[in-house]
C-alpha cells in the first residue's frame, strides 16, 4: 500500500517540489480504499480470534507467566525494529500497556513513535510496522498509523483537536521506552481547546462501541471483542463526563467504573457491576443483556456530555452564519427521499418513542450530497438496541444501490448521536450538535427538510462556534496541502473526485467568509458557484461541467471528468489567500 501512495506522490509532484511525507490525515485523501490495509494479513483475521480464544481461556492459569512473556517480547521486538531506523528519536507504550492495565488476548500492544527521518525511511519504518501488525493479532492494527516526525507530530498537537488531546494524555500516561520525552516538551494545552478534545475521545469511543454492537463484521460476532469494547466505551466515555462535571478525569478505566457504580443506582447499578465483574473474567463471562444496557447506558450520557460541552470556551460564538440551502437546489434525489420515508415509516411502527424526523445536508459531511435523516425521539423513551440494529440492517440493505451517502442520526435534547456502522475516517461527524454543525440545526428547523413529524429540536440555538471553524480551517488546510500529490488515480470513480473538489471549494467558500463577515455555508452546487463569484473566483468551464456530470452521476449516469483533472487542480490551486 504504500510504495503504491509513494508512486502516486512521485506522479503528481512536479520535478522543483519536494514530496514530503504526508500526516495521518492527508492519507486518509491520497489512499482512501487502501490505507492501513494489508492482504495477506485479512487472511489471518479468522486464526487471530482463534488465537484470541484460546489465550483468553487460558489466560487465568499458570499460562499467563508465558504470555505476560509473550507481551514484553512482542514490545520489544516493536522497539527494536523502531531502533533499527537511524532516525527514530523516541519510542512510547501508550494506553493500556502504558498502564500496566492489560487484559491478555485482549489488550492491543498501543505503541508511538517519533523521529527525524528521511521520506523513504519513514516508509519503510511504517511497512516494518504494518507488517507486524498483519502477522500478529497482540499489536494494534493501525500501529503503522502512529509513526510521526517530528515537526508533524507537532503540527498535528497544535491544529487537530483529537491529536493534541492524545497526546496531552500521553504527557501523563505514556511510557517512554526509548529516546528523548518529545511529547513532554509540547505545550499546555489551551484553555479554550480543552472541550474540543473532550469531544473527540467521546465521539472516537462511539464510534468503536457502534462498529463492534450495530455492524455486521466478525468483531460484532465475537463475543470477547464486543465485551471489551463495551467496557471500554463505558468507562472512557463515564471519565469524560465526570471530567465535564467535575473537573477531574478519573486516572484508569477501573476507577472511572468504580465511580460510576458508586453514584448509580437500581438497574444502571447492576448492570455496571455485571460488566465489572465480565472485565475481571477477561471478558469470556457472556451476559446476553450487555449490548442493551450498554446501549441504554450510553446514549443519555453522551447526551449530558452535549449539554456539558455547549458552555465551554471551545464552543463559544465566534461570529455570525448564514446558510445558503434552497430546497429546490440541495441534491436530495427520489430515490434518497424515498429510503428515508421507508425508514422513518419503520421507526414510526415500531418506535414508541419516536416524535420526528428531518433529511438535510450539512458541512460536517465530507460531499454535497451527502444527508443526514435525524431521527427525533422522547428522551425518556428511548430506541432498544434491538431496534437501533434492526433499523440500521434496514438501512444498509436499502442503501447500496443509492448513489447519495445518507447517515442515520438519533436525536436527542442536546445533541445526535450515528447510529450506522462508519469508518475510523468519518470520526468527527459521530456526534453532532448546535455548535459543531450549525447548518444542520439550523435546517432542522425549516419545514421543507422536515421528513415526518413536529420536531421539538435541542432547544440550543445553533452557533458559528470556535471547534467548527478550526475543524474547518484544519481540514482546508491538509486538503490544499495534497493538491500537489493528487492524480486522477488516486480516487475510484469521477463522483469522488467530483465530491472532493465540491469539498473543497465549499470549504474555502466557508472559511473565507468566516474572515471576513458572517461564516457562509453553501449547501449546494448553485450556492457554491454564488459563493466563488462574490469572491472573484468563478470558472464556468470548471463549475459548469463538474455541476453538470454531478447530477448526472446521481442519477446513476456514468461519467468522466478524469481528462479534465488538470485543468480541475490549476483551478484549485488559484485559491492563494492566507488560511488562519
Amino acid at each position: 500500500m504504500l510504495r503504491e501512495f509513494k508512486e502516486h506522490c512521485r506522479k503528481s509532484t512536479s520535478p522543483d517540489v519536494i514530496c514530503n511525507l504526508p500526516d495521518i490525515r492527508e492519507v486518509s485523501l491520497l489512499v482512501p480504499a487502501e490505507a492501513g490495509r494489508f492482504r495477506w494479513g485479512r487472511l489471518l483475521s479468522r486464526l487471530k480470534f482463534a488465537l484470541r480464544w484460546a489465550v483468553v481461556v487460558t489466560a487465568r492459569t499458570p499460562l499467563s507467566y508465558v504470555y505476560r512473556a509473550v507481551y514484553r517480547g512482542h514490545v520489544w521486538y516493536a522497539i527494536r525494529v523502531a531502533k533499527r531506523f537511524p532516525g527514530t528519536r523516541a519510542v512510547y507504550i501508550t494506553r493500556s500497556m502504558a498502564a500496566g492495565d492489560i487484559a491478555i488476548g485482549v489488550s492491543d500492544i498501543d505503541m508511538t513513535i517519533v523521529g527525524d527521518w528521511p521520506e523513504d525511511e519513514q516508509i519503510r519504518l511504517m511497512r516494518a510496522l504494518g507488517t507486524l501488525c498483519a502477522i500478529s493479532p497482540l499489536y494494534d492494527s493501525v500501529l503503522w498509523q502512529q509513526v510521526h516526525g517530528v515537526e508533524t507530530l507537532r503540527n498535528l498537537w497544535e491544529t487537530d483537536y483529537f491529536f493534541q488531546s492524545r497526546f496531552d494524555e500521553g504527557r501523563a500516561q505514556w511510557k517512554l521506552a526509548y529516546g528523548d520525552d518529545i511529547v513532554c516538551s509540547l505545550p499546555s494545552v489551551p484553555l479554550e481547546r480543552v472541550g474540543g478534545g473532550f469531544y473527540m475521545e467521546a465521539l472516537n469511543w462511539w464510534l468503536h462501541f457502534i462498529a463492534s454492537h450495530f455492524g455486521p463484521g466478525p468483531t460484532a460476532r465475537d463475543t470477547i471483542f464486543r465485551n471489551s469494547i463495551a467496557y471500554k466505551a463505558v468507562t472512557e466515555i463515564s471519565g469524560i463526563e465526570r471530567a465535564l462535571r467535575t473537573g477531574s478525569a478519573p486516572a484508569s478505566r477501573q476507577t472511572s467504573l468504580r465511580l460510576a457504580i458508586e453514584e448509580s443506582s437500581g438497574e444502571e447499578h447492576d448492570f455496571l457491576e455485571r460488566l465489572e465483574r465480565i472485565a475481571q473474567s477477561g471478558y469470556l463471562r457472556s451476559s446476553s443483556d450487555i449490548p442493551e444496557k450498554s446501549t441504554a447506558f450510553l446514549l443519555p450520557l453522551l447526551d449530558r456530555i452535549h449539554a456539558r460541552l455547549r458552555g465551554l470556551p471551545s464552543f463559544e460564538t465566534v461570529g455570525e452564519f448564514q446558510v445558503d440551502a434552497r430546497a429546490d437546489e440541495v441534491a436530495r434525489t427520489p430515490s434518497a427521499i424515498a429510503h428515508a420515508r421507508r425508514l422513518v415509516e419503520h421507526v414510526k411502527a415500531r418506535w414508541p418513542g419516536y416524535r420526528a424526523a428531518s433529511l438535510a445536508p450539512t458541512a460536517a459531511c465530507f460531499a454535497l450530497d451527502d444527508l443526514v435523516l435525524s431521527i427525533e425521539v422522547n428522551p425518556a423513551r428511548l430506541p432498544s438496541f434491538g431496534q437501533i440494529q434492526e433499523l440500521c440492517k434496514l438501512h444498509v440493505s436499502g442503501c447500496g444501490a443509492l448513489r447519495q451517502r445518507i447517515s442515520l442520526y438519533l436525536l436527542l435534547p442536546s445533541g445526535a448521536c450515528r447510529l450506522e456502522v462508519a469508518s475510523l475516517n468519518e470520526m468527527w461527524r459521530m456526534m453532532l450538535f448546535p455548535p459543531s454543525a450549525p447548518d444542520l440545526f439550523a435546517l432542522m428547523e425549516r419545514p421543507e427538510y422536515r421528513i415526518d413529524g413536529e420536531a421539538a429540536g435541542t432547544g440550543s440555538q445553533p452557533v458559528w462556534s470556535r471547534f467548527a471553524r478550526d475543524l474547518a480551517i484544519e481540514e482546508l488546510h491538509v486538503r490544499r496541502s495534497v493538491l500537489s500529490r493528487i492524480t486522477p488515480q488516486v480516487f475510484p470513480s469521477s463522483l469522488e473526485i467530483i465530491r472532493n473538489v465540491y469539498r473543497q471549494l465549499q470549504l474555502e467558500y466557508l472559511v473565507w467568509t468566516s474572515a471576513r463577515g458572517p461564516a457562509k455555508f453553501a449547501l449546494s452546487a448553485a450556492a457554491i458557484e454564488r459563493g466563488l463569484e462574490s469572491m472573484g473566483l468563478s470558472d464556468e468551464a470548471i463549475t459548469g461541467a463538474l455541476q453538470d456530470a454531478y447530477i448526472r452521476e446521481l442519477r446513476g449516469e456514468i461519467t468522466d471528468v478524469r481528462p479534465i483533472v488538470p485543468e480541475i487542480l490549476a483551478f484549485l490551486r488559484r485559491f492563494t489567500w492566507e488560511l488562519p
